[in-house]
């Protein structure tokens, strides 16, 4: 028998500030996280998002975080499996949620403390505690996989959302920033990877989908298949396979002495550095 899917969402406003909604009477009257069925066609964080808009009335610009939570447990219906998710809202006060009075009868926000003590599921308290409480550093390994607490994160989207949010800060070290929630990165080779190239337009799409181009000038070769560049704002980006091979095609070695690596793009020769 197919396991149901169910999403739990931890929405938290203000850094530890829990909201948690309390079922009507004929639904037990229990105060809980949002929570919600996978529909056909969605994923968990699709759902996780969806339920959290519809029990709500909030509108959320970023996707849900993944809060690494997952049980499995014997539902009304027969047996089922739950994530959990996170999203936060912003604001100089806490929103008022719009509740439909089948599924809620009441709503509170709540310090993370007391959120603990109202809610009874475990499930629940474990969610809203890695909610609002910090998460360990990011690792950005040499091929341009995170890892968190030695574990590869492998969820296509949440690895998009990841590259596509790297910035640095005025010391030159890196972090994850979504919203107000933000992640150091332990960048262990350089933060941007440049999966495919295209030598009609000049553009790299990068790892997350992003599209910049190429600047020639800045092109690093390190033997014995590494090449560098830097994007528009200085950050270096290293080119993984197709698009080192693409870039490479069009790139001619002079005959000796020289030994010079000369890239021919647009009608013009750049000489590639290649480091001692």
């Amino acid at each position: 028998m197919a396991r149901a899917r169910k999403a739990l969402t931890v929405i938290t406003w203000n850094g530890r500030n829990v909201l948690v909604l309390r079922r009507g009477p004929e639904l037990g009257g229990e105060w809980q996280a949002v929570t919600g069925k996978v529909e056909a066609g969605e994923d968990f964080m699709d759902a996780a998002r969806r339920e959290a808009e519809e029990e709500t009335g909030f509108s959320f610009s970023t996707p849900p975080r993944d809060l690494g939570l997952e049980q499995e447990f014997e539902g009304r219906w027969g047996p089922a499996v739950e994530r959990a998710f996170h999203l936060s809202v912003a604001g100089a006060h806490a929103p008022l949620p719009t509740l439909d009075p089948r599924e809620h009868v009441a709503f509170e926000w709540l310090p993370f403390e007391e959120a603990m003590r109202r809610v009874q599921f475990p499930f629940h308290r474990e969610a809203i505690f890695r909610a609002t409480h910090p998460f360990p550093p990011l690792r950005l390994d040499a091929h341009g996989r995170f890892h968190q607490e030695g574990e590869e994160i492998t969820h296509e989207r949440t690895v998009d959302l990841l590259h596509n949010s790297l910035k640095e800060n005025p010391d030159g070290s890196w972090r994850v920033q979504v919203g107000t929630d933000s992640l150091p990165v332990e960048v262990e080779d350089v933060p941007f990877f440049a999966r495919s190239f295209e030598a009609e337009t000049g553009l790299l799409t990068l790892l997350g989908g992003r599209r910049e181009a190429l600047r020639p000038e800045t092109l690093e070769l390190r033997p014995p298949n590494g090449a560098y560049a830097l994007l528009q704002n200085g950050a270096r980006v290293k080119l993984q396979s197709p698009a080192y091979y693409a870039v490479m095609s069009l790139v001619r070695e002079e005959e000796p002495p020289s030994k010079k690596y000369v890239l021919h793009l647009f009608g013009r020769d750049y000489e590639l550095r290649v480091p001692k």
